[in-house]
């Protein structure tokens, strides 16, 4: 061999494949030629139906439905949305004095109405 380093792969590759065909193949025995035809002629694996099977099917909607039900209960309702972002001050109930000054500054004094009931 070339005590020069080659210079970039393609030389190296070049080498390499020189050196490989230097020697002599050999043929594969009679028997295990045999062998290893008759064994690629057979099938090596069973084709998979496993998609098709009831078990994973009930399995995939089992799967669904978990996640809906997962989701569903994820989603925010309105008492869960204030007190996961804190309670606003604009958010509040009113108090009655509060009220009263509101409807006050809209449009003169409030009337009285019994019917309406406050916390």
């Amino acid at each position: 061999m070339n005590s020069n380093p080659p210079n970039n792969n393609h030389e190296r590759d070049e080498e390499f494949v020189a050196e490989l065909q230097r020697f002599a193949l050999r043929p594969p025995p009679a028997a295990w030629r045999a062998e290893i035809l008759s064994a690629a002629g057979k099938p090596a694996l069973v084709p998979l139906r496993w998609y098709r099977s009831p078990f994973w099917s009930s399995m995939a909607a089992l799967w669904a439905v978990l996640l809906t039900l997962w989701l569903d209960t994820q989603r925010l309702t309105p008492d869960s949305a204030s007190q996961s972002a804190g309670a606003s001050p604009a958010a509040a109930p009113l108090t009655h004095e509060e009220l009263q000054a509101l409807l006050a500054s809209l449009d003169g004094p409030a009337p009285h109405h019994h019917a309406l009931r406050l916390p």
